[in-house]
């Protein structure tokens, strides 16, 4: 992974700003002034990254209430194009002007997004289905840079069944049970087929046997006219391991996120950059770790289903402590999935809902017994 952190992103209009404390043109030799350009500014030792975008003419300008006092390293996002050098800046309270000159990229496939490589790749749409599956958590990137062939990709294919959805090369977790051990002779033989179809086209789309791809590459246009008209924040998180499944913000202002691989909880002053995390208790120590849904009641209690671990938390920003909900047997399986909560109701009739995505059955439950009904759709 190549950025020392993960971070996530808020988003809002840009507003006419009376003092810009930094401002300037982008351009290239090949284009002149460019429009759709992100600039990014991030403090010296910050951890707080601000982006804007250069308008029809290539300028841009931070707003005056999000860059103080500094210096900062200036960096750009435009595909198939870098800045000509590093450029670092001194941000003194007075208008500081950078113009910033880009030259074509190196690497462009570096730089596309899942959804270039699917609009770069020469396959009708029904061939597409399984990469965008995969792409909505997994980047093309690392099937379509390989050079394994079809034999070495059913392996890749095979042995990644073997691991929890909540994984990545940083933490690869293991199911306690494949996915694959109840299906039937017919059921494996059709999926066997699907997986060598699968490694086909990927080794056709690949690097197999070749310094690059037989297809050109598409960027997608950059942003222009009222679409350049944002502030992008974005706020590094301590680990590079954390994968921010949801991020939620409670009534008060306090931005949360949870992990989609680790025991985590996290909350953010968005003014500051400054992170708290708290180490969500585990409930089956050798199943995969993490959460998915993160939701708040009526209250401000901040609620997790925790998949793998077969059951829901429950945090209390107040005391800073977690009560935990199991789910009890016989629902606890090697194969249970609570994914998802929904606790907005709670105030109504002091129950929550729980969905387990493993078995497909939904499960309502009394907070203060812990008593569960089950209904299986």
């Amino acid at each position: 992974m190549s950025a020392p952190h993960l971070a996530f992103l808020l988003t809002c209009l840009a507003l006419p700003a009376l003092a810009q404390p930094l401002s300037g043109r982008v351009g290239s030799a090949r284009e002149g002034a460019m429009e759709g350009v992100l600039v990014s500014a991030q403090r010296a030792g910050g951890t707080v990254t601000v982006s804007v975008v250069t308008d029809a003419e290539g300028r841009y300008a931070f707003p005056a209430n999000r860059l103080p006092p500094g210096r900062y390293a200036l960096g750009i996002r435009a595909a198939g194009y870098e800045l000509a050098q590093p450029l670092n800046v001194e941000v003194t309270g007075q208008p500081t002007r950078a113009d910033l000159t880009l030259r074509p990229s190196e690497s462009l496939a570096a730089q596309l997004t899942n959804a270039e490589w699917l609009d770069s790749i020469p396959t009708d749409y029904a061939d597409k289905a399984f990469l965008r599956n995969c792409a909505s958590c997994h980047h093309l990137r690392l099937p379509l840079q390989s050079a394994h062939g079809v034999d070495d990709l059913v392996a890749v294919q095979q042995r990644m069944t073997t691991y929890a959805a909540a994984s990545s090369p940083l933490l690869p977790q293991k199911l306690l049970r494949d996915r694959v051990a109840n299906l039937g002779e017919l059921a494996l033989e059709r999926r066997a087929n699907v997986i060598r179809q699968q490694a086909v086209l990927l080794e056709r789309l690949n690097l197999h046997g070749r310094e690059t791809w037989l297809y050109p590459l598409q960027p997608r246009p950059r942003a222009s006219g009222r679409a350049t008209r944002v502030v992008i924040t974005e706020y590094d998180l301590p680990e590079p391991t954390r994968m921010p499944h949801d991020v939620i913000v409670t009534p008060d202002g306090t931005v949360w996120y949870n992990s989609f691989a680790e025991q985590i909880l996290g909350r953010l002053d968005a003014a500051t950059g400054q992170v708290k995390e708290y180490a969500i208790p585990t409930l089956k120590p050798n199943a995969p770790l993490g959460s998915l849904a993160l939701r708040a009641d009526r209250e401000g209690q901040v609620w997790l289903g925790l998949a793998y671990q077969a059951g829901v938390a429950r945090f209390d920003p107040r005391s800073e402590s977690f009560r935990m909900y199991p789910l009890p047997a016989p629902y606890n399986q090697d194969h249970t999935q609570t994914t998802e909560v929904e606790p907005r109701h709670l105030h109504v009739d002091g129950k929550v809902w729980i969905e387990d995505s493993g078995t497909y059955t939904i499960y309502r439950m009394d907070v203060q017994t812990g008593a569960i009904e089950a209904f299986q759709p």
